[in-house]
């Protein structure tokens, strides 16, 4: 491959440093991180009790962060996936879950609080019946976050209508939209 000797001075270096500074802004605004939870295991599941909103939790003990925005100090913080005004996210939840029923299911969302609360509620289903594990996966391309969800952070909630178990519960997250 041929190389492109780019002068030192003048327009060349002038035009050379602007695309080397617009790449570097532009490399640092989308990025992505995943944290998981080391407490609850196959061992130690978490017990979802029936018929009501449940924090889905995750400790954070595992963390994949290097690949990051360089403005993102991090995309959970104290339970709460964090967000920036203007910001556009790629959200991903997964958990292992055995439920204890026949016909059972379970809602996943997060609330922001405020006036707001639950967004982009889904519902799983558990087909195979009771005792069989299956794992959950809840996925939401470009959810946008705003003032709300800045002030106050998204809290991942399920609630099942019979009881529950969870456990190896991973999130991952990735920018794709960095406000203005």
């Amino acid at each position: 491959m041929a190389q492109i000797n780019i002068p030192s001075s003048g327009l060349w270096s002038t035009i050379a440093s602007a695309l080397n500074s617009m790449f570097s802004e532009l490399y640092g605004m989308t990025g992505w991180a995943q944290y998981s939870d080391t407490q609850y295991t196959s061992a130690n599941t978490f017990s979802v009790s029936p018929d009501t909103p449940t924090v889905v939790p995750n400790n954070a003990g595992t963390i994949i962060d290097f690949q990051k925005p360089t403005d993102v100090i991090s995309f959970y913080e104290n339970g709460r996936i964090t967000g920036r005004n203007g910001d556009s996210l790629d959200i991903m939840i997964y958990f292992k879950a055995i439920p204890s029923a026949l016909e059972q299911s379970i809602d996943v969302w997060i609330d922001i609080g405020g006036t707001i609360n639950k967004l982009y509620e889904i519902t799983n289903a558990f087909p195979k019946g009771a005792g069989t594990e299956r794992g959950v996966l809840y996925a939401l391309p470009s959810a946008y976050t705003l003032g709300t969800w800045e002030a106050n952070g998204g809290i991942v909630y399920i609630q099942s209508n019979d009881v529950l178990e969870i456990y190896a519960i991973t999130y991952n997250f990735d920018r794709s939209h960095k406000a203005r």
